[in-house]
């Protein structure tokens, strides 16, 4: 930055081939420029902070990398303390050039249509009514990428024997799958200090099941409404996949309300992905599966779902059931 008369750099105005110089007036610093638009002290300081906060979010990025990369765990277990430190929250300069390649899940989708989501990255909301097909899909996500190497934790705030039970029947357990089973009464922080003891590395995956009832079962806290409450939860979410660069990820399941909103909006607009699910009329087996949101940029009706009792998961085919050939047997 030019601090004396004696200083000059290139102006900073895009486009602008003149020279930057400053003259100071009592103890401050006045900018100028003796290029054809002759651009003026406030231009000029403004585009200078800007370069220096282009400058230091590069460095940020830097060093968090290599943090990440020289000791994973430190790194992660450190993410999660900033997440739910209460402070004083900006709007930050980010780095352009930052890689933004996020590690992916599986799905357990290869063919020609759910391969469109065949990998999820971040957090990903599923929604639907009671019902709709959200934890078969869930549970074919814990499965698959448990098998990948994840860590996968899957909190059951609804009933757990169902989820076991098609587990064991599909006979596809394995060490890196864990279930919680989440007991009424606890509050917001409490709910945030049992998940942070749960995430000790990278390539953890989180999986709520589902948030609109976790929220209903946590008991109040003196002095807090059950809104900052649920906002506090969301919040903590939210910066734990932001701050982790996604090495934590969540898959959050939320029922809809009677207007056809997802319960926990604020999870769903800050999510990667949103899929929806909907039972069709007269088959409970089959559901219409949407992608509301997308990392990848498809959006739009995905196909027709079938729940498959002999693991988990759901097939998905772009052909309705009882028209057409077979697909991959689904039908």
């Amino acid at each position: 930055m030019v601090t004396s008369d004696e200083s000059v750099v290139p102006c900073p105005v895009p486009s602008c081939e003149g020279f930057v110089f400053s003259r100071r007036a009592g103890e401050i610093t006045m900018w100028g420029c003796n290029g054809e638009a002759q651009h003026g002290d406030a231009t000029i300081k403004g585009l200078f902070a800007k370069q220096g906060d282009e400058e230091q979010a590069r460095i940020n990025t830097e060093l968090d990398e290599l943090m990440r990369r020289s000791d994973p765990t430190a790194w992660v277990i450190d993410k999660l303390h900033e997440a739910r430190r209460p402070k004083e929250r900006h709007i930050t300069v980010a780095d352009k050039n930052m890689n933004t390649e996020l590690p992916k899940y599986p799905t357990g989708f290869t063919d020609d249509c759910g391969g469109r989501i065949g990998n999820l990255v971040g957090m990903t909301a599923l929604s639907g009514k009671a019902s709709a097909g959200k934890s078969w899909f869930a549970l074919g996500i814990a499965v698959n990428a448990s098998e990948e190497g994840w860590d996968v934790h899957y909190v059951a705030a609804e009933s757990l024997a169902p989820t076991i039970g098609r587990l064991q029947f599909s006979k596809r357990d394995n060490d890196n799958l864990t279930f919680h089973e989440v007991e009424p009464g606890l509050t917001g922080g409490e709910l945030i200090e049992q998940i942070t003891e749960w995430i000790v590395r990278p390539r953890t995956l989180l999986i709520i099941d589902s948030i609109s009832t976790l929220q209903s079962m946590m008991a109040p806290k003196p002095g807090a409404t059950k809104w900052e409450q649920h906002s506090a939860l969301e919040v903590f979410l939210m910066n734990v996949v932001s701050m982790t660069r996604g090495y934590v990820a969540i898959v959050v399941l939320s029922e809809m309300n009677a207007a056809g909103e997802d319960k926990g909006r604020q999870l769903f607009h800050r999510s990667n992905t949103g899929i929806s699910f909907e039972s069709c009329e007269g088959e409970s087996q089959v559901k219409i599966v949407q992608i509301r949101k997308a990392w990848q940029g498809f959006t739009g009706r995905l196909g027709f779902g079938r729940i498959v009792a002999s693991y988990p998961g759901i097939d998905i085919s772009d052909t309705e059931p009882g028209e057409g050939p077979e697909k991959n047997n689904q039908w």
